[in-house]
């Protein structure tokens, strides 16, 4: 696992699933992905104010061949990908950042979730224990 996906669980977050999500054609040959990851996440408590709603979301990493090639696939974070199933309400509802060569992308599926998804991106980037080159 990486460490920032070990800095999430740090945070009260627990894997729930680890969904097989390889790089498609178009990926590799758009942005040369060398790797693809994905991490499903929920939160331990739930939200401040609720009792029933537990932040849910996939951590994606993603590996390039240059920093040239992250920092492109970050500026087209929000654009659905052909040849894969990507729901474009989700698409809409990501955050993301990039540290070397690789990508960060947290995406929830639920609107309720976005602020605390935002929030953890920027404390992820900014966490001296988090989002580090590996």
């Amino acid at each position: 696992m990486s460490s920032v996906a070990s800095e999430i669980q740090r945070r009260g977050y627990r894997v729930v699933q680890r969904p097989i999500s390889a790089a498609t054609a178009w990926e590799t040959s758009n942005f040369q992905t060398r790797d693809r990851h994905v991490v499903s996440f929920k939160a331990d408590k739930p939200l401040p104010n609720s009792r029933d709603y537990y932040v849910r979301f996939l951590l994606i990493e993603e590996t390039f061949a240059a920093e040239a090639d992250a920092e492109r696939r970050l500026s087209d974070l929000h654009r659905k990908v052909p040849d894969r199933f990507d729901n474009e309400y989700e698409l809409a509802m990501r955050e993301g950042f990039r540290v070397g060569m690789k990508t960060y992308i947290l995406q929830t599926d639920a609107a309720i979730f976005c602020e605390e998804i935002k929030k953890l991106g920027k404390e992820l980037l900014d966490s001296p224990g988090g989002a580090r080159p590996e």
